[in-house]
């Protein structure tokens, strides 16, 4: 068994995986220890940091020492990425409830306290998230997360995704669901979140804010970058995603959730050609090609335009290689 189902009941074991980010940090940590639920333990897996993260946390483990609920444990590990830090971190921890993080995110003061009680008050719900927003340096865009009241608990949260910090675990729902996944490079918490959804039947929302999901605070990313290798683990999240929805009953949100599924392989391809991936971008255009072609023909027409090009050069150039291999023999 991947996870233990021992825990210690009504704590909260909060996972903030980090790799360099030492001048957000304390932000994430802080916006943990402010929260009005108590016991809680949080944990620190520094995913090989070069930065000053392993003195930051020891300054704050003694700033909070006197606080007998809340402990905070700093793991150190070697580089392998977010995944392999959370999956490492979900291993170490033994709360009843498991609360994720970014270490460049924030939750506000009331995000656990609002979920736990409602969990508490019927046994019956399997998962609770609440609503965030996103401040990507100019603006706060609120976030509502997935729509409830389908049919499809598969077809909402793909029409509406939900953030790493938005949902509160239950421990024995993340040992049915498993790890994160740690051979994929980006898009491992939409991946999760849909293996979420594939084993649970009852979802509320707390309507109060969780947290801000910042975008651009830190240079540096755990994640990675957009590379071929990026770009393919999105695309296929993206078709699995797509396989799983076609199975689900017919009904709007379903449209929705495919309709979503290909604006996305397009922004895929697009990135794809634009990364100098063209055999990527060649391969979801013509998957997706009935379905957004009419929806963007000029941009459509535009990429394809330049995957030829890019093709021809790419010809020419193994042919021009070839005759002055040719020559000089």
């Amino acid at each position: 068994m991947w996870l233990s189902p021992e825990c210690q009941k009504d704590l909260v074991s909060v996972i903030v995986p980090t790799y360099n980010r030492a001048s957000v940090l304390t932000d994430a940590m802080n916006s943990v220890y402010g929260q009005t639920y108590r016991p809680i333990e949080l944990i620190i897996v520094d995913d090989g940091s070069t930065d000053p993260t392993k003195d930051i946390v020891a300054t704050f483990s003694e700033q909070v020492a006197n606080d007998g609920l809340f402990k905070v444990k700093y793991i150190p590990k070697s580089n392998e990425g977010c995944q392999a830090a959370r999956n490492h971190g979900l291993r170490c921890s033994a709360g009843d409830f498991i609360q994720l993080l970014d270490s460049d995110d924030v939750l506000c003061r009331n995000k656990i306290s609002n979920a736990v009680r409602l969990y508490k008050s019927d046994a019956t719900i399997d998962l609770v998230f609440s609503k965030w927003v996103v401040d990507n340096g100019r603006r706060i865009i609120p976030m509502s997360g997935p729509p409830l009241g389908g049919v499809s608990l598969l077809s909402s949260v793909v029409s509406g995704n939900l953030c790493i910090f938005s949902p509160i675990y239950r421990r024995n729902i993340l040992v049915r669901v498993g790890p994160f996944n740690e051979e994929l490079l980006e898009a491992h918490d939409i991946e999760y979140s849909t293996r979420v959804m594939q084993c649970i039947r009852r979802v509320e929302r707390d309507d109060e804010c969780g947290g801000v999901y910042r975008i651009g605070k830190t240079a540096s990313s755990i994640t990675g970058s957009c590379t071929a290798g990026t770009l393919q683990s999105e695309w296929h999240v993206n078709q699995w995603q797509k396989r799983l929805i076609l199975k689900e009953p017919a009904e709007e949100l379903k449209d929705r959730a495919l309709a979503l599924l290909s604006r996305r392989a397009y922004s895929i391809a697009s990135r794809s050609l634009s990364a100098n991936c063209p055999s990527l971008g060649l391969r979801i255009l013509v998957t997706e090609y009935r379905i957004w072609l009419p929806l963007a023909p000029k941009q459509t027409l535009k990429r394809l335009i330049l995957v030829l090009r890019l093709s021809t050069n790419a010809v020419m150039g193994l042919f021009w290689r070839f005759s002055r291999l040719r020559r000089s023999c």
